[in-house]
Parts: structure tokens; C-alpha cells; sequence
């Protein structure tokens, strides 16, 4: 969220290409405030959706591997072996 009218803004505004994100302008410390807010629900939103379509998955084993929430187990490879740095 860079600051409106600041250089990082400007460059910003020129070429919004380089940007792979959302951006959101903001011009004091309430606007922030407020555009941060937005974005906190917009992804409490998003996750409860995920959680809602995970557990209407569940009764479906097969389906199972396309929710993002559900614990996977983790293997763990040998490490090799530690090498010896002189001091």
C-alpha cells in the first residue's frame, strides 16, 4: 500500500505492470487504517469460503486432496552429512 503521491506510488502509476498484487492507495493514517480492514475481511472472507467448500468436500474422499486446509503429512529425507568449516 504505498502512499499517494510518493515516488513508489508514482512509479507505480506509470508502469502497473510490474505489479503481480492488488494496490491500494491511501493518503493518511485513517485511510490506511481503513483500506487494511478491508483487506483483513476481504481474506477472513475468502478463508471461511475455502473452509465451507473443504468441509462440504469432505464426504467425498477423492475431493479431498483439492482443499487447501486439510493436514497433510510431511516425510522428512535424511540430511546429509554435516561438513567440518575451519574457524
Amino acid at each position: 500500500m504505498p502512499r499517494k503521491d510518493y515516488p513508489l506510488w508514482e512509479l507505480m502509476l506509470k508502469n502497473p505492470s510490474l505489479i503481480k498484487a492488488e494496490v491500494h492507495e491511501w493518503t493518511d493514517g485513517q485511510n490506511q487504517e481503513v483500506g487494511l480492514l478491508e483487506i483483513v475481511r476481504r481474506v477472513i472472507s475468502e478463508e471461511e469460503e475455502e473452509k465451507r467448500m473443504c468441509n462440504t468436500r469432505s464426504a467425498v474422499a477423492s475431493s479431498m486432496s483439492d482443499c487447501k486446509l486439510q493436514t497433510i503429512a510431511v516425510v522428512r529425507e535424511a540430511l546429509p552429512p554435516v561438513l567440518p568449516v575451519p574457524q
